[in-house]
């Protein structure tokens, strides 16, 4: 795979490049590479572990002959965390076509829900809890 830093994103060859001089469909890699495109060298086996919930993973480019794409550690901000958060809950209740209301019923004393609807009722409101 080839590509190229712009601006500092890298930004990968597709099958039409536009040059000064026109367009080129369907480029062969030593066209590519002619045009300033290098080979992409992704380290997906050296990426650090991280907690999901709180941080991600930002790519950081090293260009030499190729492109290196290595990986940092960035914390999420509150925000970002409230919103993983949320989207976890949505998908959640879509999953287990269970909404709020529901599990407040499948949750009550006496519901005559079974162990494992309560147990993910439970698990969506404990997600959830501070959200509200």
């Amino acid at each position: 795979m080839l590509g190229k830093i712009i601006d500092g994103q890298l930004i990968l060859a597709g099958t039409s490049i536009k040059t000064d001089l026109g367009t080129i469909t369907n480029p062969t890699d030593n066209i590519l590479r002619e045009l300033g495109y290098k080979d992409i060298n992704y380290n997906e086996n050296q990426k650090p572990n991280y907690d999901f919930n709180t941080q991600r993973l930002k790519e950081v480019y090293v260009e030499t002959d190729i492109i290196n794409v290595c990986y940092e550690i960035v914390e999420l901000t509150e925000e970002e965390i409230l919103e993983i958060k949320k989207q976890k809950v949505i998908c959640l209740e879509q999953q287990y076509n269970m909404c709020r209301w529901q599990r407040e019923i499948i949750l009550s004393e006496n519901s005559g829900a079974s162990d494992y609807t309560k147990t993910k009722a439970q698990e969506i409101e404990d997600l959830a809890e501070g959200l509200r």
